[in-house]
Parts: structure tokens; sequence; C-alpha cells
């Protein structure tokens, strides 16, 4: 878990943010920037989810350009990524 609990503020302002959505045209895309793994328990609140990884000094615009569809992220993802119903988030405990 992250220190002081910051995990459970950034969930509940982004449940805020959500909340604050009133078109309903209007999409949330999670943009994870970091270099390890990041459980999350609660994707069906986000329309898309990005993992960012760290992109430099120019990541901001790749970011863009997939987010607005400039560019395909062409689905080449050199890690798995599991979903929290597998069991496989426990290798993710706190004592790592």
């Amino acid at each position: 878990s992250c220190p002081g609990g910051a995990a459970n503020d950034q969930n509940a302002l982004l449940s805020s943010v959500r909340a604050a959505m009133t078109r309903p045209d209007q999409k949330l895309v999670l943009v994870l920037v970091s270099a390890g793994p990041i459980p999350i328990t609660n994707l069906e609140d986000y329309d898309a989810v990005l993992y960012a990884w760290l992109g430099g000094q120019a990541a901001g615009y790749g970011v863009a350009d997939v987010i607005w569809g400039a560019v395909s992220p062409s689905a080449r993802f050199p890690v798995t990524v599991v979903h929290p119903s597998s069991g496989w988030m426990g290798v993710f405990s706190e004592s790592t």
C-alpha cells in the first residue's frame, strides 16, 4: 500500500471525478505512469486504462495522441496484466 493512505485518496479523487461527470458522452480514461505493478480493483469505473510506463520528456504528447486517436497503441505490451479476481494480486502484498 502507499504511505499515508495515498492509494485510498487517489481512489476517492477518481470516484469524485466520475460522480462530477454530467454528460453521458463524457469518458473517464485512467492513465497510469509507473515502472511497476499497480493494483487496481475498480476497473469497471473507467472507460479505458492506458499504462504509459515511464515515457520520458515527450510522453505527454504520446499519451495525448493515443487518447485522441491520432495513433494506435498497437497492443504491444511486454508484460501480463492480471485481473484482481485471478488471485495473482497476492503477489503484490504489503510485505514486498
